[in-house]
């Protein structure tokens, strides 16, 4: 059963991801000059696309789920 809170709890584990990804791109800036040093990245694991958030296109002149620009 839905609830109305469902997107708040999307939205808290979207920033949450967020907060970890700009710390772990913080350490990276930090320790840029630290011999021997390798960057790391965080990765978001998700079987959901777009992060379980449904895309809808509601005018005709938005770009379809994939498509680009040009």
């Amino acid at each position: 059963m839905s609830s109305i809170f469902d997107p708040l709890r999307t939205a808290s584990r979207a920033l949450d991801y967020h907060l970890e990804r700009h710390n772990v791109l913080a350490s990276n800036v930090a320790n840029v000059d630290t011999p021997g040093f390798r960057p790391e990245e965080l990765v978001r694991q998700t079987s959901e696309p777009h992060g379980g958030m449904r895309v809808a296109r509601t005018d005709d002149g938005h770009l379809a789920v994939g498509q680009t620009a040009g």
